[in-house]
């Protein structure tokens, strides 16, 4: 037996072996050798990325390596035996390459089973390294579309001097994120509770763009969890984007009739299976992969019909009446998705399911209209006292009737007049109410999954996320309506957020950081005891620009001490200039550069274009439930409110 002496001499020795038998430089990203090519090991000059996790190195000879972290410390050698080179440690002995295989006939596919990771209501930790172009980015962004709420959720992290981040966000179910660092913004699949370690390389992000900078195969290293399957949607997405008509398919939502218009996107959805099909055919591909994919083709396609809606008559970026469509196209749209739990993971579903919540169709908004418009004459009636008023509620909801809408009829009658702007919190619960009702009677064509989105998302975009309470009556019916246990006992989770934190995020605001290159502490210093309305924006939102024509009718209201502010970011500065001019943005106008975009996006956290934020009289942010220039009265009063402060 050997004493303890000798086994401390031999595992000296046997390291100093290893470490000096080693002929390779062990620096760069090695990769596995059976054609998957993940990401086993990135060696900097002072750091490593292995097992998912960040390093520092201690040691490092020719060959090998010490390395730590706060949750241990490891030994690595990189090992030259024969033609093929060995990545060792105590845990794992594999073959790995410096460059990645470009033949793909016989790679090895990924086996993830996702099954048990749908509304887990776990967090991702995301590292890696950013590979600058020029200049280092300071922030990286995430952001990924919520089946069971009204926006897309975003989190921010620091960049460091190195280019290295780390970034926690929570995730319900295995979807697909994007990532948006520096000038590379792309899609990655991941899952709650997955460690994943990326390297962006940014030169393969620049020089092409418009429909090429899709067809482009971007240099980006995955390691970790769903690591092979991000490898292989790499090499897939730009194939697959060459097929996709993208312009083809926008322009025709915009020129064929509803009957057309399906027929096409049906023949589109069938070439998008084709292509999948052949290209699995041909190449080895993981069936979660395949399995996503061809979700992403039904879903896609019900998507873009439910869309067409309101897409076929938006001209000149202005909204008009959604477009006729029958009940059959209806019906053929909701026979696109299956009621499995798997739907989740399709990047277009949370979007479908909007659609549906917020009742886009034609004939659903006119017999919306006439509930609601019955409801606001009977709740009128019971509360006027004169003959001419009677007469004048009667007029309106003539006016009502022969014009296809509620908003912008007056009354010409001073009682009911004074009866409307005292009971306009009264009226708004019954707008909302006249919805929730019409929505409810329809969720039995849902299953449940879909059902469960639509509900989670209805209460969200028209309570939770304005401010609102869900009134009681609500509360007590969702326990009828077959909702996920999960989504329930989540929708009830956020009614006891939203009451914790109602009045710092929609009254009060909270503390906007004191200093010299933040522009909200600017505008801060500049408009003390002001409202200051800010309306971020870019040039190539369309939403964005579809919102300024109903900004000279807001500026004609009575308005004391408020204060319109124009911030553009992620736009280039030319646009910018041409689109002030354009459409008349009198007040307040800031360009935002890349590093300046990006020290405000980390304060606020801009999901998205338009977005619109106040800060109040006391200096404070409020950045949720803020309502744009196209609420009309809703954003005056809400304005108002804060005014009078």
């Amino acid at each position: 037996m050997m004493s303890r002496f000798s086994l401390i001499v031999f595992a000296i020795l046997y390291s100093h072996q290893l470490f000096s038998q080693g002929t390779t430089d062990s620096k760069g990203a090695w990769y596995t050798a059976d054609g998957t090519n993940e990401l086993k090991l990135f060696v900097s000059d002072d750091y490593v990325f292995y097992q998912s996790e960040l390093w520092d190195i201690d040691q490092m000879d020719k060959g090998g390596m010490k390395i730590s972290n706060p949750n241990g410390n490891k030994e690595i050698f990189i090992r030259r035996n024969g033609e093929k080179t060995i990545l060792k440690t105590k845990a794992e002995d594999i073959e790995v390459v410096q460059s990645k295989r470009t033949e793909l006939d016989n790679r090895k596919v990924g086996i993830s089973d996702l099954s048990k990771s749908y509304f887990t209501n776990d967090q991702v930790l995301l590292q890696g390294v950013f590979l600058p172009d020029s200049t280092m980015p300071k922030t990286i962004s995430v952001i990924y579309d919520h089946a069971f709420s009204d926006d897309q959720k975003k989190y921010v992290a620091d960049v460091d001097e190195k280019g290295r981040f780390k970034i926690i966000y929570p995730l319900d179910n295995p979807q697909s994120v994007m990532v948006q660092i520096g000038e590379a913004f792309f899609t990655y699949l991941a899952s709650p509770g997955s460690k994943q370690v990326m390297i962006v390389n940014e030169k393969s992000f620049l020089g092409s763009r418009g429909q090429d900078f899709w067809f482009k195969v971007k240099e980006i290293d995955y390691m970790g969890d769903l690591a092979i399957e991000n490898e292989e949607l790499r090499l897939l997405k730009p194939e697959f984007m060459k097929i996709r008509s993208y312009s083809e398919n926008d322009s025709l939502q915009r020129a064929l009739d509803s009957d057309d218009y399906l027929a096409f996107r049906l023949e589109l959805m069938e070439k998008h299976k084709r292509f999948y099909q052949n290209y699995f055919d041909s190449i080895p591909v993981s069936e979660f992969v395949k399995d996503y994919s061809f979700r992403n083709t039904r879903l896609d396609a019900a998507d873009d019909l439910m869309r067409y809606s309101w897409i076929h008559n938006l001209k000149n970026t202005e909204h008009r009446d959604p477009a006729d469509i029958s009940d059959e196209y209806v019906t053929k749209v909701k026979s696109l998705v299956k009621d499995e739990k798997e739907e989740l993971v399709a990047d277009s579903y949370a979007a479908l399911n909007r659609e549906f919540a917020m009742v886009s169709l034609k004939q659903d908004r006119i017999d919306q209209m006439e509930i609601q418009t019955q409801k606001i004459f009977d709740f009128l009636e019971n509360n006027i006292s004169t003959d001419s008023a009677q007469i004048a509620i009667e007029k309106w909801k003539g006016q009502v009737k022969e014009k296809g809408s509620i908003s912008g009829i007056a009354f010409d009658n001073e009682e009911v007049s004074e009866l409307m702007e005292e009971s306009k919190e009264e009226l708004m619960s019954i707008a909302y109410m006249t919805r929730w009702d019409y929505l409810r009677q329809k969720l039995d064509d849902f299953g449940i999954y879909q059902r469960s989105s639509i509900v989670s998302t209805f209460l969200d975009q028209s309570y939770l996320s304005r401010g609102e309470d869900i009134p009681m009556e609500i509360q007590n019916q969702l326990v009828e309506l077959n909702i996920q246990q999960q989504v329930l006992e989540g929708i009830y989770r956020q009614i006891d957020e939203f009451e914790a934190l109602k009045n710092s995020k929609f009254v009060e605001g909270i503390e906007i950081t004191a200093t010299s290159d933040n522009i909200l502490s600017q505008l801060k210093e500049k408009y003390p005891g002001k409202v200051v309305y800010m309306d971020v924006w870019a040039t190539w939102c369309g939403p964005c620009i579809s919102e300024f024509g109903y900004l000279k009718e807001l500026k004609k209201q009575e308005l004391d001490d408020v204060v319109f502010v124009y911030l553009c970011g992620q736009s280039p500065e030319n646009s910018y200039e041409a689109m002030v001019k354009k459409h008349n943005l009198i007040g307040d106008n800031y360009f935002l550069d890349n590093e300046a975009f990006q020290q405000f996006d980390k304060e606020v956290g801009i999901s998205g274009f338009p977005t619109y934020l106040v800060i109040t009289k006391e200096g404070k942010l409020v950045r949720e439930g803020i309502n744009r220039p196209s609420s009309g009265v809703t954003l005056v009063n809400q304005l108002k409110e804060f005014a009078s402060r």
